[in-house]
């Protein structure tokens, strides 16, 4: 009973919701539907007002069409009248332009250069105008010529001004700033090389750069030259020649190129112009344009004394030289733009490098002359040159090569390859000239020949260019062909070759001394000049700034040396005095001496006393300028004859060997003899 009652109910609740969901249904749907009605309304509407809108469009663009199209026509005649009234005023302007910058182009550029500038850029935009429209070419002409005008005074204002300010250095200061000094300080004023990069700027852009490049190029090498030729002066004035007559002055240690300069006029800054007037040659004067080394070292050559390290002109003028063009290279860094940089400096190196070149070419063949007069001495410079090309090329080749085009770099490689050659040669001719010399002059009293002396001055003079000579000695192969990939060496490897050519060069030496010895008719003579000319190579030697070089090289030489001289002393001893003592031989006899043996007693005395005189006369104009070593000989002689005279004398004095004239056979006591034998090797007593 209770399943059907609630089936019903169940049924009745389903109905019953379903009839609700129904209603809200058909409330959603009147809703919907009431709103649909209005938006059709309202569309309805819009239609209609669009409709409107697109009809009262029509009408307006039928009404202002005419009038855009009238307006567009009008403003395109306006733009033509403008555009045609502007190209008028170009033309007109064009035409005008001589006139309107004829104010401005008729006065100086110093004046008002950038009003001139924009003058001239005027008259460039003229030009151009009526060579494109070819128009009036005799306007054009005539404006060409204005420009040629305005170029020509730009040039003219730029070298003006360049002159103006560009002063001859003092070589003094020069010499001593450093290169970060000669690099960031400048020669010319920030306004100064304002105007003229300005200047330089204009003229590029018109192409007028030749001009430019010459008046620069004049300018600052006549600026250079001044400092060169006051610099000249000053070594003219120093070593003692020159248009001035000075007095000529010995080249030594107290006379450097600084010194020198202290005393110039190189204090004075002038202008280049100044200096112009300045160095003008009177009419009967021989002008004196550039440092004239060759004469300098031909007045050098004749100057007494040694050649002092590091004394010659072409040395300071080598490093004055560096140090302007170090100072040229960072001025045309500063005024000129990078497409004239290289090409001016090319010009204004080219007369400059020229004469150096031309007075290194002259020392390098004086050198040879010299080299084959036998002149050493006179050629150390040489090695001067090679150390401080070597040390130095790199740096003056970096300038060089900033001139573009130019051929200063292999000239100097081929220049300094030349004077490395030279070196060579100055080294290996001088010691073939000491093996072979043939000079058959000997000194009379048997001291030391001038070429021993010679030869070590010479090496001792050499000895300060060790690490040079030792380079310059090395083979060929191993140097390379090109100076600037030679291998140069260590002092450690050098000075060892250094000390072969020494010791090659000593044995020339006593090769040389032994073969002219025996030029002496004299043996005794023969043993005292090798003697003394060997002992004064080992005294020298010893006492030389060589001497560990040589020691290092061979450590026998001293001991070598030693016994050679003393092999000459007994050798010495020996023809001086085999003859006396044969006749200073002590014979048996009875307690009656017959006639025989008396006439040989009478016999010996009257030899050793002709024998003795002899020697005596002869060997006081001897020499032994080592005092030791004469101390020594004289005491070997004294040990020698007189303990030999005092045996014989003893012996014979009294024997009666002579009853009627003893005395003309006994004439010296020993003491006499030993009192003559004093007497030796001293001139005064000749």
């Amino acid at each position: 009973m209770a399943g059907p009652e609630m089936d019903e109910r169940g049924l009745e609740k389903l109905k019953q919701d379903a009839e609700d969901a129904l209603r809200r249904d058909r409330q959603k749907l009147m809703f919907v539907k009431e709103h649909l009605t209005k938006s059709e309304a309202l569309t309805q509407r819009m239609m209609n007002l669009l409709n409107t809108f697109s009809d009262r469009l029509s009408s307006l663009e039928t009404t202002i069409r005419p009038l855009h199209l009238e307006t567009l026509s009008l403003t395109r005649a306006r733009d033509n009248v403008k555009k045609v009234n502007d190209m008028l005023s170009e033309v007109a302007e064009h035409y005008e332009t001589s006139l309107n910058v004829q104010s401005v182009l008729s006065q100086s550029p110093a004046y008002q250069l950038d009003q001139y500038l924009k003058a001239l850029g005027r008259v460039q935009r003229a030009i151009q105008f009526f060579q494109t429209s070819a128009s009036n070419e005799e306007e054009c002409n005539s404006l060409k010529k204005t420009l040629n005008t305005g170029h020509r005074a730009l040039e003219t204002e730029f070298e003006q001004v360049l002159e103006r300010h560009s002063f001859a250095l003092s070589v003094e200061e020069l010499l001593e700033m450093t290169d970060d000094e000669i690099e960031k300080t400048s020669i010319l004023s920030d306004d100064v090389v304002a105007t003229l990069r300005q200047i330089v700027e204009y003229l590029v852009s018109a192409n007028c750069t030749p001009d430019i490049e010459r008046a620069y190029s004049k300018v600052r090498t006549a600026c250079v030259a001044a400092t060169l030729n006051e610099f000249a002066e000053s070594q003219y004035s120093t070593v003692g020649g020159g248009a001035g007559g000075a007095a000529p002055q010995t080249v030594g240690k107290a006379t450097t190129a600084r010194s020198a300069v202290r005393r110039s006029s190189l204090r004075k800054k002038r202008p280049v112009s100044a200096l112009r007037r300045m160095t003008m040659p009177d009419k009967d004067e021989k002008p004196r344009s550039s440092l004239d080394l060759n004469i300098i070292d031909k007045e050098i050559e004749n100057l007494p004394g040694a050649y002092v390290k590091g004394s010659h002109p072409i040395l300071n003028y080598t490093r004055v030289l560096y140090r302007l063009l170090q100072r040229e290279a960072f001025l045309i860094t500063q005024t000129l733009s990078s497409s004239l940089q290289k090409t001016t400096m090319r010009r204004l190196l080219t007369p400059v490098m020229d004469s150096f070149f031309s007075q290194c070419e002259l020392l390098h063949a004086s050198a040879g002359k010299k080299i084959e007069r036998n002149i050493y001495f006179s050629t150390l410079f040489v090695f001067d040159i090679v150390d401080y090309l070597h040390s130095q090329g790199g740096k003056l080749c970096e300038i060089l090569q900033k001139a573009e085009g130019s051929d200063f770099v292999p000239r100097l490689n081929d220049l300094v390859l030349n004077f490395i050659e030279l070196a060579r040669k100055i080294l290996t001719r001088f010691e073939y000239e000491v093996f072979n010399d043939a000079n058959k002059r000997l000194p009379p009293d048997g001291t030391v020949h001038e070429l021993a002396s010679n030869t070590l001055n010479f090496l001792s003079s050499v000895n300060e260019y060790a690490d040079i000579v030792g380079n310059v000695l090395r083979p060929q192969e191993e140097m390379g062909s090109s100076y600037q990939g030679i291998l140069w060496v260590e002092p450690d490897l050098s000075r060892p070759i250094f000390g072969t050519w020494i010791l090659s060069v000593l044995k020339s030496l006593r090769s040389n001394l032994t073969k002219k010895a025996q030029s002496y008719d004299d043996p005794a003579l023969t043993c005292l000049f090798l003697m003394n000319n060997f002992d004064h190579i080992l005294r020298t030697v010893a006492n030389s700034p060589c001497a560990d070089v040589v020691k290092s090289k061979s450590p026998q030489f001293e001991s070598e040396m030693e016994k050679l001289v003393e092999a000459q002393r007994m050798q010495y001893g020996q023809a001086t005095w085999q003859r006396c003592a044969e006749l200073l031989v002590v014979e048996e006899h009875g307690s009656t001496l017959s006639k025989k043996e008396k006439d040989a007693i009478k016999e010996k005395y009257s030899g050793f006393n002709d024998e003795f005189e002899r020697i005596v006369r002869t060997q006081q104009g001897y020499t032994i300028p080592n005092k030791t070593l004469r101390e020594g000989i004289t005491r070997d002689n004294v040990e020698f004859l007189v303990k030999q005279y005092k045996a014989f004398d003893r012996t014979y004095r009294h024997s009666g060997f002579s009853v009627k004239n003893p005395q003309k056979y006994v004439r010296y006591t020993p003491d006499d003899v030993e009192a003559h034998l004093l007497t030796l090797f001293d001139a005064a007593h000749a």
